[in-house]
């Protein structure tokens, strides 16, 4: 995934958003890079979206990617 890096950032700007069923906190975002082929065609990433306490009292985001990985997905008609 190294030499994807910032395809991998641009999946997880731009690409599409899926919220996972059973987490609804958790997103799954894919995006189709040609320079993947010919084993893969997608880059996909997995989010967490949280919140925790400061010290002040007050709630911040504490978003972070998961993991990501290279998948072929089949086009369709």
């Amino acid at each position: 995934m190294e030499p994807f890096h910032a395809q991998f950032l641009e999946t997880i700007r731009t690409g599409r958003r899926r919220q996972e069923a059973l987490i609804p906190n958790e997103y799954r975002y894919y995006k189709q890079f040609n320079e993947l082929l010919p084993e893969n065609n997608h880059l996909i990433a997995k989010v967490v979206f949280k919140t925790q306490l400061d010290k002040t009292g007050n709630y911040v985001p504490n978003n972070f990617v998961v993991t990501g990985w290279q998948k072929y997905i089949v086009p369709k008609q």
